[in-house]
Formats: C-alpha cells, structure tokens, sequence
C-alpha cells in the first residue's frame, strides 16, 4: 500500500501530524465550561457505567437511557474506569473534572487526520492524503470541539476511517477489508444515530463495484453482504439490549421523534428555537411557573410534553414522530413552496457556518476559511466525479449528501458537520489530484491540435 510513497509527503504528513496534535492536546487544557445536555447525559451516563457497571443515569434512572447511542458512553466509561477519573454519577453537579475524558478525545481527533490521510490517500495517492490531513488538522472547529463531552469527535474519526476502509475495499478487493469496513461503520452508527444509512451506501458502492467487475450479480451480493453483516454484528447486542429494556425495537435509539417533528414544524423554521417561540404559551398553560419566563429560557422538554399531549395513548417519542408525519403532510404536501424554502434554510444552516461548539461565536476570519474549505473541496469532489466517475468519490459524495438531507429533515445543526469535514477534505483533496491530469492532458491535446498555441505565439 506504501509502494513508492514519497518521502517529502511522509515528512509533510508527520508534520501536520505534529502540529494538529499539539493544537487539540492544547486546546484541552481548558476545558469548554458550557454544559449542552448531551454532554450532561453523556458524563452521568458514562460515569455510572464506570461507576456500577450499569447503563443509567445513576440518580436519574427514570430518564430513558437508549434515547443517546452508546458510542460516546462506552467510550468515556471506558477511559474513566481505566484512569480511575470517575465523576459521582448520582449527583448531576458534581465537577467535570475528568482531564482524561479530554485527553481520549484529542488523542481520537489526532487520529482524525491520519483517517482523512487515508481515505484521500487510498482514492488519489500521497499528496492528496497529504491535503486532506493538512485541512482536518488545521480547521479549527476540529479542534474546538476536542473540549466538548460530545460524540461527534469519535464519530468522525470513525466515519472518516469506515470510509477509508471501504474505499481500500473497493480497490483492491478482498473480503477481510470489507468485514473491517463494515464493523468500523457498525461502530460509527453506534456513536453517531444519524449516520445510521451510511453503511447502507458503502454496501451499495461496493457490491455495485464488485458486480461491475466480476460480471455477476453473486459477486455484488457477497461484497454487499460482507459490509453490511459485519454491521449488523456490531450492532446487534445493542439493539438487543434497547429493545428489551424498551419492551419494543430499538435499532439504534429510542429517541429522533423530537428531532423529526421539530426540523419538519413549519411555524418554527425547523429549529429548536422556532418550535419554543411558537409554543410558549402551551407550556406555560401546563406550567403556570413558567408564566414570567422568558420563552428563550423555557426548557425545551416542555415545549415537547406539550406537543406529545395530543396523542396521550402513546409514549412521548412516538407520539411526536407521528406528529412529525403529520407535519409533512400539512407543510410539504400543503405548502410545498414554504417548505422547500425552510428545507434550503436548513441546508445553509449546516454548512454555511463553521460548527463552533456550545458557548463558542465564530469569528469572521474562521467563517470565511470554513466557507472556502467547503467550496474548494465541494468543487474538487464534484470535478473528480465528473471527469473520473471513480467508485470511491462515489462513496464520500452519497454519505454527505445524506448527511445533508438528513439534516434538511431533522433539526439542522452546524456541529453535525463536524463528523462529515474531514471525509469531504478527503474528497475534495482526492477529487482535485485525480482531474488536475486529465484538464492538463486535455489542455495539452487542445494545444496540439492548434498551430499558433503549440508556437506559443
């Protein structure tokens, strides 16, 4: 796989390395102290988990522990019952103080970058990998989000590695690549729900490619069965563990239905916000305590009992992915041109700002170079589909444009980017290697076959 490696692009690589290292074990040093609630669920989780060997929130256990994956939880339990930093899980308050939880996440995020190398690599050789671990290492969302309790940082360093593992799959075929492609994605959806068709699309591409190559059907079918089982495999003692605990299938978890019938509610833009604003006064008819309460302030639990009080014969997550439908059928099939321009809001939504992190403002310096990463590597990635039609830049283009949807759908949040930057850094990187010859190849043919320019006259 090294073959013929350029030993300029191993020393650029171990720079960058170097560098970006430094910059999020840095960057932990001080802590984020605005607290989101999934961080908050994450640490009472993981720390009861350390703590007792139970899957709860300890004091909390009436709040439904399935509704986050267990990705994040397995893995700061993991770093706190081995370095013995174990917060009280019972007392919500007790101090975040658990540096080794931050250290695992900036050594996962370092990690990043030589999986974004690595896909760009496998795709369009050295250099490019070389790019893509320059622009992961050095966008500083990637590492701001280093000292936020959050999934997102291992949720892309699995997704950027998943994806690597399936590109090297597609190219050279063989069948233990695929396995460890698809268990790295079965991890990924365990950490990241919303990743949840991602192993999907890389079943498709790669039973697509090996059909294509071997001429039979049988062929696609086994290399779509060996990603998408190893999947299942990784997946399968969680659902079982959900669903028992539920008393009804959990795939990956209980929760989404908040998310779905907030990102499709029309009155309110599709955020969360918008949905407080429009359902203030509900809440405060349930909650009279509530009355002098700025709407902004009202906690958003509220505002989602109230909508789930329309169906009363249902569990809450149920009742508000009904509602959900419903939505779609009021405001997309009802006023599909309102809709269509809340679904474009939210697209920009996601990408047109760099994902800052909780308590963080972006400075204007950071929007702008966030905007011409996505714009250099989104026309980069496309060129390479359109001049190439390479299986690979397949791969990366399908997984963000649902990502993309998804987030078009659900409520849209700028840090759902952070799982999705570094793969379209590799795609973009890789998609520029590959057509920079064939436009100079072209160019040249052009010249050629014109007297004056081939006299450089």
């Amino acid at each position: 796989m090294l073959r013929g490696f350029p030993r300029a692009a191993l020393v650029a690589l171990a720079v960058v390395f170097i560098v970006g290292a430094f910059l999020r074990f840095e960057n932990v040093q001080e802590p984020n102290e605005a607290r989101s609630n999934d961080e908050r669920a994450y640490v009472a989780l993981a720390a009861n988990l350390a703590d007792r060997f139970h899957y709860g929130y300890g004091s909390r256990d009436t709040t439904d522990p399935t509704h986050w994956p267990p990705g994040a939880p397995l893995f700061f339990a993991g770093v706190m019952w081995v370095s013995g930093q174990i917060p009280n899980a019972r007392d919500p308050d007790d101090p975040w103080d658990v540096p080794a939880v931050y250290h695992a996440q900036a050594a996962v995020a370092s990690l990043t970058i030589l999986a974004a190398f690595a896909l760009a690599f496998v795709v369009a050789g050295a250099w490019a990998g070389v790019a893509a671990a320059a622009v992961t290492a050095l966008y500083p969302p990637l590492i701001y989000h280093t000292s936020d309790l959050l999934s997102e940082p291992l949720g892309a360093f699995l997704l950027t590695s998943g994806l690597a593992l399936t590109a090297w799959g597609i190219r050279r075929a063989a069948w233990w690549k695929l396995v460890a492609a698809g268990a790295v994605l079965g991890l990924t959806i365990l950490t990241r729900a919303d990743l949840a068709l991602v192993p999907g699309i890389a079943l498709a591409v790669a039973g697509a490619v090996a059909w294509h190559r071997a001429g039979r059907v049988a062929a696609g079918l086994r290399s779509a069965a060996l990603v998408g089982g190893a999947a299942l495999l990784v997946v399968l003692p969680w659902t079982i563990f959900a669903s028992t605990t539920k008393d009804e299938l959990v795939p990956l978890t209980s929760g989404g239905g908040s998310n779905f019938w907030m990102g499709t509610y029309l009155p309110g833009g599709g955020t969360l916000f918008g949905s407080k604003r429009e359902w203030t006064e509900a809440v405060r008819a349930n909650h009279p305590g509530y009355r002098d309460t700025y709407w902004e302030d009202i906690p958003q639990v509220y505002v989602l009992e109230a909508v789930a009080r329309r169906h009363p014969e249902l569990e809450r997550d149920a009742a508000l992915r009904r509602e959900g439908w419903a939505n779609l059928r009021r405001y997309a099939i009802g006023r599909p041109g309102s809709f269509a321009k809340m679904m474009a809001a939210k697209a920009w939504r996601m990408w047109g700002k760099p994902p800052t992190g909780s308590g963080r403002v972006a400075k204007a310096w950071i929007t702008a170079l966030h905007l011409a990463i996505c714009a250099i590597a989104l026309a980069g990635l496309l060129a390479g589909l359109a001049l190439t039609r390479r299986a690979e830049l397949w791969l990366i283009a399908l997984s963000l444009a649902y990502v993309t949807l998804l987030n078009m759908i659900l409520v849209s949040e700028a840090r759902h980017l952070v799982t999705s930057i570094p793969s379209l850094a590799a795609g973009g990187a890789a998609g520029i290697a590959l057509a920079i010859p064939i436009l100079r190849a072209r160019l040249q043919r052009r010249r050629s076959r014109d007297p004056v320019a081939a006299a450089g006259l």
